[in-house]
C-alpha cells in the first residue's frame, strides 16, 4: 500500500484525496498546514489532521480535532503531494527527492505519439471564460517533421488522457457542466478540434484546449507507482479504470 500525505487544507484538498482513495493501492493518511484554515475543520472528517506544535493552540481554541504533529505526518507517509492551483502543477515528495509536474511535462508525456520539437501553452485570460473547473489555454506545438491535418487529428483523438470535441460548443456551458456529467474531465486536457489551425507548411500547429484542473494527478498516481517498480503502461491503464478517465471524442 502506497501512503500519501497531502500538503495543505484548501478547497482542493479533498477531491485530490477522493482521486488517490480511488485507487486500489493508494491510502490517503492525512493533510497537513501550519495554519488552521476554513476548510480544516471539514478535512478532519475525511482523513488524518497535521498541524505544527507552535499552531497546535490555534486549532485546539476552534475545537478542531488533531491527530498529530509535523515529525507523526512524516514518518506515516511514503510521499508528500502538494498542489498549486495557480499554475495546475503538482510536487510530488519523497526520499528526499522533489518531482514537480506542470501542464507542459503532461502535455509532452500525452501527446509523444506526435513527432514534437516544441510545446507551450499560452494561457486564455480568465476574464473571457468562466471555468471553475478548467484552466482555458491554446496549445501551440513545433513538430520535428511536416505533416497532415489529418494525421494531428487522428493523434490528438487517441492521444492518452486527450478528450476532444468536434463542434462548436459554448466554452462556458462546457467548463461549467462537463464536470457534473464526465467527471474524468477534471482529470484530462479536452482539445477543440474546429480550432485546429496547421501552418501553412505543415511545422506547427496551435489549437484551443482547456486542461482540467487536476490535470496533473494521473501522472502523479502514475508516478508512485513507478517509484515501486511499477512500469508506467501497468499504471496507466489502473489509474485511468479507477478515475474513469477516456479518450477520444466527447458527445
Amino acid at each position: 500500500m502506497i501512503r500519501v500525505g497531502i500538503l495543505g487544507h484548501d478547497p482542493y484538498a479533498s477531491h485530490i484525496a477522493d482521486a488517490l482513495g480511488s485507487q486500489p493501492d493508494i491510502k490517503v493518511i492525512g493533510f497537513f498546514s501550519n495554519q488552521p484554515t476554513l476548510l480544516s475543520r471539514g478535512l478532519s472528517s475525511i482523513g488524518g489532521l497535521f498541524c505544527s506544535k507552535s499552531q497546535f493552540e490555534r486549532f485546539k481554541e476552534r475545537g478542531i480535532k488533531v491527530s498529530g504533529f509535523l515529525e507523526d505526518f512524516l514518518q506515516d507517509v511514503d510521499f508528500l503531494l502538494e498542489y498549486d492551483s495557480s499554475d495546475l502543477s503538482v510536487k510530488l515528495s519523497f526520499e528526499g527527492t522533489g518531482v514537480q509536474l506542470s501542464p507542459r511535462d503532461i502535455t509532452l508525456f500525452r501527446l509523444r505519439e506526435l513527432p514534437l520539437a516544441e510545446v507551450s501553452i499560452r494561457w486564455v485570460s480568465d476574464s473571457l471564460y468562466c471555468c471553475p473547473f478548467f484552466r482555458p489555454a491554446v496549445l501551440e506545438i513545433k513538430l520535428s517533421r511536416k505533416e497532415s491535418y489529418g494525421f494531428l487529428v487522428d493523434n490528438l483523438l487517441s492521444a492518452s488522457r486527450v478528450s476532444s470535441v468536434n463542434e462548436e460548443v459554448s466554452l462556458n456551458d462546457l467548463c461549467i457542466y462537463y464536470p457534473f456529467f464526465r467527471r474524468y474531465t477534471l482529470f484530462s486536457i479536452i482539445t477543440f478540434l474546429r480550432s485546429l489551425q496547421l501552418s501553412k507548411d505543415g511545422s506547427s500547429l496551435s489549437v484551443l484546449s482547456l486542461y482540467g484542473i487536476f490535470s496533473a494527478i494521473p501522472e502523479a498516481i502514475d508516478l508512485m507507482r513507478e517509484s515501486i517498480g511499477i512500469s508506467r503502461d501497468v499504471s496507466s491503464s489502473i489509474t485511468d479504470h479507477h478515475l474513469s478517465i477516456k479518450s477520444g471524442l466527447l458527445h
